[in-house]
């Protein structure tokens, strides 16, 4: 796996664009989900990482644009302690009729927002099983009963080869309904490295949410 991350840094290194930090030391705030407070070491700047996986699908904004999802703002993450160096990304979007329409579920187009999360949060979990992910429990984002904020959670990993090396990434998961909008949020990163997979769980988790008045500046916004 150094191996593999090794090759994956000095790639970034060679085509990611310049990105301007978007936390200050203790926080980091990720476009409609919320305020967090990143593990040590971990480091987030605006801007879409050139990530390997999706190199043949035209990069990550794409991959996200052609699967029905818009308003999008991507990060790149850098984990940076001592000799252990990695990088990682994460996205949120706007998930909402595109998505549902994309898959067949005209009868929710005129659905609540948090009707339509819990279908889209079926449609996740099956593309998550059928990519043959690993998780615990019976499905990889679970419903957090939370009248406030309804949202979807959760944490997976997924296992490919490609040119011999083998590829493990953890990604944490949710699916929330912020400003009357259906939003994803995703954070990827070396599943070989437990400790800070296990610090991005805690930090989604620990998130404060963002009051609606923010949230509608946000989308008006562009924020």
């Amino acid at each position: 796996m150094k191996g593999k991350w090794i090759a994956a840094a000095a790639a970034v290194a060679v085509m990611l664009s310049a990105a301007l930090p978007v936390q200050a030391a203790d926080r980091w705030d990720m476009a409609y989900i919320g305020r967090m407070k990143p593990p040590a070491h971990v480091t987030f700047q605006e801007g879409e990482q050139t990530a390997l996986p999706f190199l043949s699908t035209g990069g990550i904004r794409w991959t996200f644009v052609r699967g029905g999802m818009m308003d999008g703002r991507f990060y790149t993450m850098t984990y940076a302690d001592g000799t252990d160096f990695s990088y990682g990304w994460a996205a949120s979007a706007v998930v909402g009729v595109p998505y549902l329409v994309k898959h067949g579920e005209t009868a929710y187009r005129n659905k609540t927002p948090a009707e339509q999360m819990d279908v889209i949060a079926g449609l996740l979990n099956r593309e998550i099983r059928e990519k043959g992910a690993s998780y615990d429990g019976q499905e990889p984002l679970k419903r957090l009963n939370d009248k406030g904020h309804p949202r979807w959670e959760g944490s997976f990993v997924t296992t490919r080869q490609e040119n011999g090396i083998t590829y493990r990434e953890k990604y944490q998961m949710v699916l929330q309904v912020s400003g009357f909008r259906v939003v994803l949020g995703v954070i990827c990163s070396d599943a070989d490295r437990t400790q800070l997979g296990n610090g991005l769980s805690q930090m989604m988790q620990k998130r404060s949410f963002y009051k609606e008045k923010e949230l509608l500046e946000a989308f008006l916004h562009g924020k």
